[in-house]
Order: C-alpha cells, then sequence, then structure tokens
C-alpha cells in the first residue's frame, strides 16, 4: 500500500486509486470494462450515506458534529474554512492535525496550536502549543484564552478568524 496526501490533506492509497476518492468521488472499478488506470468515476452517495466528513484520526465516533470553524482570511490559504470538533483539534501542517493548514511553511508540522470546544460550558478556547507563537486578536498567547465570535488567530504567515455554530442555547448535546 501506498499511502498518499491530496492537495486538501485527505489521506488514500496510492496503489488502489489514481487520485484522491475524497476529492474526485472516485472508486475503484472491479468491472471487466475498468479503464486502464483501475478507476471508475461514480457519485458521492455511492461512497457513503452519511453526510458527515469524518477524520480518520478523529477518536470521536457518532459524535464528532461541527461546533465551529475557523476560516482563512489571509496567508496561502485564503478563502478556506476549517472545520472545529468537540474537544481538542490540533492545528498543523502534518495530515495528522485535525485542523490541516498544508499550505503555510511557517505552521508547526504538529500540534502549533489547539482549539478547544468544551461541551459542558458550550464554549471555546484556544492554547498556544509548545515553543510555537500565536496571536489573538493581535496580542501574543501565552496561556489559555477564550475565543467569541470573530476573534482573529494569527498562526504562522495565515490570519485566521473564528466562527461558532455552538453558542448561547445552540449545542448539540
Amino acid at each position: 500500500m501506498t499511502i498518499k496526501l491530496c492537495e486538501n490533506c485527505h489521506v488514500y492509497d496510492g496503489d488502489k486509486y489514481g487520485s484522491c476518492p475524497v476529492c474526485n468521488h472516485l472508486i475503484p472499478d472491479t468491472s471487466e470494462n475498468q479503464s486502464s488506470s483501475g478507476i471508475r468515476l461514480e457519485p458521492l452517495s455511492y461512497i457513503s450515506d452519511d453526510p458527515r466528513t469524518l477524520s480518520p484520526f478523529s477518536s470521536f465516533s457518532g459524535t464528532d458534529y461541527v461546533t465551529g470553524w475557523l476560516v482563512c482570511i489571509e496567508g496561502p490559504e485564503k478563502g478556506r474554512d476549517y472545520r472545529i470538533h468537540y474537544g481538542f483539534n490540533y492545528v498543523g501542517r502534518s495530515v495528522v492535525s485535525d485542523i490541516c493548514v498544508a499550505d503555510d511553511k511557517s505552521i508547526a508540522g504538529e500540534k502549533h496550536c489547539s482549539l478547544v470546544y468544551d461541551p459542558k460550558t458550550n464554549s471555546f478556547y484556544v492554547l498556544p502549543g509548545k515553543g510555537t507563537i500565536i496571536f489573538h486578536n493581535d496580542k501574543l498567547l501565552e496561556k489559555k484564552a477564550e475565543l467569541n465570535s470573530g476573534d482573529l488567530l494569527s498562526i504562522g504567515e495565515s490570519v485566521f478568524e473564528f466562527v461558532p455554530f455552538c453558542k448561547g442555547e445552540r449545542k448539540w448535546i
């Protein structure tokens, strides 16, 4: 098995797929009429009826609901959004990161910082990583800080705006 990473940080088996099966909705062709690449285009519903997107590294099963987003407003991935789920959401360039910002080379490979959703208090927090620099609303983040709607996080060469989904009376559990 050859593990590959697509430009959108999806991990897939390069021996089985010619390109990312998540981005291109491709599945291996088992029919006698398969193409020379061994790939057949199918609708997304063939792959899964589950509308949730789950990280292959997520420790949550069935409760991986989106609780908010980070939206990149400046930097190499400007315009892209990243889902925030229950518990810790590690930010880094690596595919093992919950929030993978692969194009910003000044972000640490793993655990540059963490975004945390606490379901008991329906609150969000940001924590700095070990030996990394992050700014929360243009102030150096030295310890845990609560996140509020519209807060800005400067991580590496990128700036992200925080958008909560779970707030007030809106929560999943």
